[in-house]
């Protein structure tokens, strides 16, 4: 990814992210790979687990960090099966 991607990239997510920082009730935190969910879903889509904080001050938390990084907290994370 070029410098320039990378910034194009930034100004997407983070475009996207404030949105969903407006909303942070509208979604949970994974347990397991910290991602970002909505409310209605019983199973994380990124790792399978299926423990969420549903606390909205846990989600903004967790939004407010991912602005300021290029990929999600949890890319680390490998999938369970």
């Amino acid at each position: 990814m070029t410098l320039r991607e990378e910034r194009r990239h930034l100004v997407k997510r983070r475009q996207f992210l404030a949105k969903m920082l407006a909303d942070a009730g509208s979604f949970k935190e994974c347990d397991q790979c910290r991602s970002i969910a909505p409310q209605c879903v019983g199973i994380c889509p990124f790792c399978g687990t299926y423990r969420f904080n549903e606390d909205p001050e846990a989600v903004q938390a967790t939004l407010k960090e991912m602005v300021q990084r290029p990929f999600p907290v949890g890319a680390a994370v490998a999938p369970r099966v």
